[in-house]
């Protein structure tokens, strides 16, 4: 639900109303009612700096909007000026959402298309964004503190030295961007960091551990936690990192370095001159797999999380998924056909998409 519709000459709505004044026409019917279809009080003012914000609305649930009821809360994002019945969370949003089912998502992600002039973007799916020790940040595996540069520049070498025996399709000895993606597909941790071009493979990553998830909270209690999905417009990411608006290509010089570097012993200089910072580059594509999940990728130089960088409003935003309606979005891309099986085309993910549905439970148990 937007709010942000309805404008006049002076503002959203007009002028800024305070607790008490009237609500303009256009906006009568987005105020709560009770179950008798009478507007109900206001539980708590809420108020507006301008901008785009987050609003709860609360309604009474009991009787005649009475507070002893409970309230049931509803999420607004919109430009909101100050109404008496806007209560709870008002912080400015430009860079957040959250949604709550399959649909919601959809209108989310046009939303954001259109406030980036249709871009071409990049979704990144994650299980939870914060635990309960760290933030998870968008940062590559081997940039982070379990493994590290000197993990790379031992195992990137090996990679590409024993790789040969048992792959007769090698990547030729210079080509090191190729190496690296070869790398990154098998499950060894590189530099590059793993997006796509979908909005749905990435809120399937983000919602796809939930049965593990709801395992863990019916065996041993364990809380499941919201999931995140990210959005970043490579585009305004690389006119900001390196001057170029647009996706660069494993074979351009300005990430050439980068590409190189874990295959470089440099010293104890990390990182050469001109491979700090990160970068989104088209991906070549190793594996079918790579196209069924229209792969993206950045590159990355050091461990500066993305969502640190310097002016990074300006290439990204996150889309929240609340834990509990993490199995609504998961069943609902299962009906939209973001499965296992279609994302990892192999007999591995044709095993798990099979295991993961439920024959012989419940109504789908066989005669």
């Amino acid at each position: 639900m937007r709010m942000d519709a309805f404008r006049s000459s002076s503002g959203p709505f007009g002028p800024a109303l305070c607790a008490g004044s009237s609500v303009p026409r256009e906006a009568r019917d987005l105020r709560p009612r009770t179950s008798s279809g009478v507007f109900s009080p206001a539980l708590e003012a809420g108020s507006s700096t301008g901008g785009l914000h987050h609003v709860r609305i609360c309604k009474a649930k009991g009787r005649g909007g009475s507070v002893a009821g409970g309230v049931e809360e509803v999420d607004v994002i919109g430009n909101v000026p100050h109404y008496p019945f806007l209560v709870c969370h008002m912080e400015q949003q430009s860079d957040r959402y959250s949604v709550n089912s399959l649909e919601e998502l959809i209108t989310t992600a046009e939303e954001i298309l259109g406030r980036w002039n249709k871009a071409d973007l990049t979704w990144r799916g994650q299980s939870q964004y914060q635990s309960q020790q760290t933030r998870w940040t968008l940062v590559p595996r081997v940039l982070r503190e379990e493994y590290g540069l000197t993990f790379e520049r031992s195992t990137a070498p090996r990679f590409k030295q024993r790789a040969p025996s048992v792959l007769s399709d090698c990547p030729g000895p210079e080509d090191y961007a190729r190496w690296i993606f070869l790398m990154q597909h098998h499950g060894l941790p590189t530099r590059l960091l793993d997006w796509s071009r979908s909005v749905l493979v990435g809120a399937y990553f983000a919602v796809c551990e939930i049965r593990n998830e709801e395992k863990a909270q019916k065996e041993r209690g364990e809380k499941i936690p919201d999931a995140v999905i990210w959005v970043l417009h490579p585009a305004q990411l690389n006119e900001q990192v390196v001057g170029v608006k647009n996706i660069l290509e494993s074979n351009d010089p300005r990430v050439g370095d980068l590409f190189k570097l874990p295959f470089t012993d440099f010293g104890d200089k990390a990182v050469p001159v001109g491979a700090r910072g990160a970068v989104a580059v088209a991906p070549d594509y190793v594996d079918p797999r790579m196209v069924m999940q229209h792969s993206a990728f950045t590159l990355h130089g050091d461990r500066t999380p993305l969502e640190d960088h310097p002016g990074h409003e300006k290439f990204l935003k996150r889309i929240t998924i609340p834990a509990e309606k993490k199995r609504r979005l998961y069943d609902g891309l299962r009906f939209a056909g973001i499965r296992e099986f279609p994302l990892f085309p192999d007999l591995d993910g044709l095993a798990r998409d099979l295991e993961s549905w439920p024959w012989g439970r419940g109504r789908w148990q066989l005669e």
